[in-house]
Order: C-alpha cells, then sequence, then structure tokens
C-alpha cells in the first residue's frame, strides 16, 4: 500500500515536472559526451541594465565524433543569484578558438549587433588561413522572452567577413579578401533593421575579364530600393 502511494507520487512529480529543464538536462549531456573539455570558464554580466546579472558559462571541447579539427561548444546561461539554468545553447565549430589566435582565450564575445540596448552572443566558428576572413554564429537576445535566438541572417552576412560597427546610424560594414593575393575584396555597409540587414552600400574589386591586366573596381548604392552601380573603373595591377 506505501510503496504503490509513493510510486504514484513520483509518478506524478515526473508528469508535473517542466519539460524545457529536463530538455536543457539531456542537452548538456549529450554535448559532453562527444569529446574531450579543454576549456571551461564563466562570466558575469549584464546583458541589459534593466535585467539582473546573469552568469555564463562556456563549455568547449574537441569533437572525437566528427572529422579532424570538429569542434563543439556548449553556453549555459544562468541566474547569478539562483543558478537556475535559463538557456543552453549547444554547438560546433571548425577550429578550437585558442589554436586560432593565441591572445584570445575564448571564441565568445558579448556585443549589441542590432543596436537595442541588449547585449548578442557573437560565437567564433572559423577563420581563413590569411586571419582575415572569418566566421560566427550569431544570437540575437529577445526582450520579449528574455532568451538568445540563432539569427541565420546575422551569421551568414557576418560570417567569412571582419566587420565593425557604426551606433550612430546603426550600420555594419563587413570586409573580406576573394582571392588575388588581397587585391580581390568586398566591402559590404548593411542597415540594421529590427533582427534584419538591409544592403545599402557595396564596393568590390574583381579581375577584369576583358581586360586581364587590369581590375574592375565597382561602387554600388541603394536607390529606390535597387543595388545601382554608381561608379565604375579600372585599377592596374
Amino acid at each position: 500500500m506505501i510503496r504503490t502511494l509513493l510510486l504514484s507520487l513520483l509518478l506524478l512529480f515526473i508528469s508535473c515536472a517542466p519539460k524545457k529543464a529536463i530538455k536543457q538536462v539531456l542537452i548538456q549531456k549529450e554535448t559532453m559526451s562527444k569529446g574531450t573539455i579543454i576549456l571551461d570558464t564563466a562570466f558575469v554580466l549584464q546583458f541589459n541594465k534593466k535585467l539582473p546579472s546573469y552568469r555564463v558559462r562556456l563549455v568547449e571541447g574537441e569533437d572525437s565524433t566528427a572529422e579532424l579539427d570538429k569542434c563543439f561548444y556548449e553556453i549555459q546561461i544562468q541566474h547569478d543569484i539562483s543558478d537556475s539554468i535559463v538557456q543552453t545553447i549547444t554547438g560546433t565549430s571548425s577550429l578550437e578558438y585558442s589554436m586560432i589566435d593565441p591572445n584570445k582565450e575564448t571564441g565568445i564575445e558579448f556585443v549589441d549587433l542590432n543596436f537595442d540596448g541588449y547585449l548578442d552572443i557573437k560565437m567564433l566558428n572559423s577563420m581563413g588561413m590569411n586571419g582575415v576572413n572569418v566566421g560566427y554564429e550569431v544570437y540575437l537576445f529577445d526582450s520579449n522572452d528574455s532568451l538568445f535566438h540563432h539569427n541565420e541572417e546575422f551569421s551568414g552576412i557576418l560570417g567569412g567577413f571582419s566587420y565593425s560597427l557604426n551606433p550612430d546610424d546603426k550600420t555594419i560594414e563587413s570586409e573580406g579578401e576573394l582571392g588575388c593575393m588581397g587585391h580581390c575584396f568586398s566591402k559590404d555597409t548593411y542597415k540594421v533593421v529590427g533582427d534584419s540587414l538591409v544592403l545599402v552600400k557595396r564596393t568590390h574589386q574583381d579581375q577584369d575579364v576583358s581586360n586581364p591586366d587590369k581590375y574592375l573596381l565597382i561602387q554600388e548604392e541603394l536607390v529606390n530600393g535597387v543595388m545601382t552601380v554608381i561608379k565604375q573603373d579600372t585599377v592596374d595591377y
């Protein structure tokens, strides 16, 4: 009788447990079993002055289940006081960050990418051999649910290029080499509109197909909703 009652209470407790918390624990266990942990660090910060402090734990490791030089990372976001886990983010990167840039300890940065006053997460996942073209996974903070959401547009556009933020006019400039020993390149300017990016200016240089001894430098701007060539020049080798 007592055993039956205890079993019923246990089943009731399990059925009432929050599914989100259970899912986070399973994700954590699955990620940790992928390979050897090579970095386990934590940060305490505020994503916005209106919000309480959070503890962000970053775990990076060598992924033994994937091809060579593949790594995994897990980002745990906890309330600094209660230690309760708010969100768990998992992903993979092509190389462990300290192998790419010895001047950095981790591949994570907290920066307001969409100029909404809240810090977002930028996670490095690749870097070119020249150290210029880099790739990121971007997670934007949503003040509606106080969670980070992966943004394909920011990740795709910023991925592969270095960039600079311009808070005054809410634009992002990205620049990357396209070959030709550094002579071919593309420099784009995007206007941040909410959680989206609108291309407003582009300057790119490539080899001139009609004249192999020259480069073609083209400048485009957004005019009436259409990218329009405003200047075109040939450049000597």
